[in-house]
């Protein structure tokens, strides 16, 4: 009672123990119109980020020619993608006046050692998709990667660049659909699997997939990841696939479709070539191998599924 009569006099309170991750938005300081006016702010920050962003991207600020090189374009969506970390940092903070650790896990924080455990397990996600790329014809493979290799130096450089962006930008949509919406449903809701089911169509569409199998694709994505963020308290094992998923893609195309002037990131031919239903079937085995493989290390590490106590997590906290 102490703690949390502390915590309402700072302005913020957290969950109570034994909450799950789901419901961790629901404090003694839940208000009806919180969760949907914070995702008002962050999606209508989002846009503005957007904007002015791709406006960057997009504008030749006189000689300054660096603006049209792909990499450069890429770099900014991706920035603009990470933008949203400080945007539901900020709804959490200052619209539901709870910590924002409670978007990280049950614990109010990112769990490293649990994430490295991840990220060990994470190794099958590019050995899997790589196996299924290099079994496509050859032209499909080729339009989704690209067509010839763009050099040591622009590989180098781009290597440098997505190293350093793609995991915040992978992180922040899961921060954003396995995080800040399913959450904002099981502010009102007991079970988790409506907003799991409603983040999942949302990340979906925002790929801009509306049919098809990309559609299926990430949809069955989000439910999956929404599934194990629930099973383990947390949003590293998400984040981890996320972020192996992503990088090993980007940097194929940076070694290959960095090498015209056609962006890396054009929206229409990787649209195009990610909706194969072969790409279907390389991403939901590999994410079907991942999940298995969190839920047998998590049966041994233990991380905690519900808030508690400091004692309690240095019991559950493995990590």
């Amino acid at each position: 009672m102490n703690h949390v009569t502390d915590e309402m006099q700072g302005r913020v309170v957290g969950p109570p123990p034994g909450t799950p991750y789901h419901r961790l938005a629901l404090t003694a300081l839940h208000r009806w119109w919180r969760p949907p006016l914070g995702t008002a702010v962050v999606v209508v920050g989002y846009i503005l980020v957007g904007s002015v962003l791709t406006q960057a991207a997009r504008s030749d600020f006189g000689d300054v020619l660096w603006f049209r090189e792909p990499l450069v374009d890429l770099a900014l969506q991706l920035l603009a993608l990470a933008a949203l970390i400080p945007l539901v940092f900020f709804a959490a903070r200052v619209i539901q006046r709870r910590p924002i650790g409670t978007l990280s896990s049950v614990l109010g924080r990112l769990r490293w050692r649990w994430l490295l455990a991840c990220l060990g397990v994470a190794i099958v996600v590019p050995t899997v998709l790589g196996g299924v790329l290099w079994l496509l014809p050859e032209g499909r493979a080729s339009e989704l990667l690209g067509h010839e290799f763009a050099g040591w130096h622009r590989l180098l450089l781009a290597s440098v660049v997505l190293l350093l962006i793609v995991p915040i930008q992978a992180a922040a949509e899961e921060f954003a659909f396995r995080g800040w919406f399913v959450q904002s449903f099981g502010a009102y809701l007991r079970s988790p699997w409506p907003g799991i089911a409603a983040a999942s169509v949302i990340f979906a569409i925002a790929h801009g997939f509306g049919t098809g199998w990309g559609f299926v694709n990430l949809l069955l994505w989000g439910v999956v990841l929404g599934w194990l963020t629930i099973r383990t308290g947390g949003l590293e094992a998400a984040i981890v696939f996320h972020v192996a998923t992503n990088t090993p893609f980007f940097l194929a195309r940076a070694a290959t479709g960095l090498a015209d002037t056609q962006s890396v990131t054009d929206v229409a031919t990787i649209s195009a070539a990610y909706s194969d239903w072969q790409i279907l079937v390389a991403q939901q085995l590999s994410l079907a191998l991942y999940a298995i493989g969190v839920v047998l290390v998590s049966r041994r590490m233990k991380p905690a599924r519900v808030s508690g106590s400091h004692g309690e997590d240095k019991v559950h906290d493995r990590t």
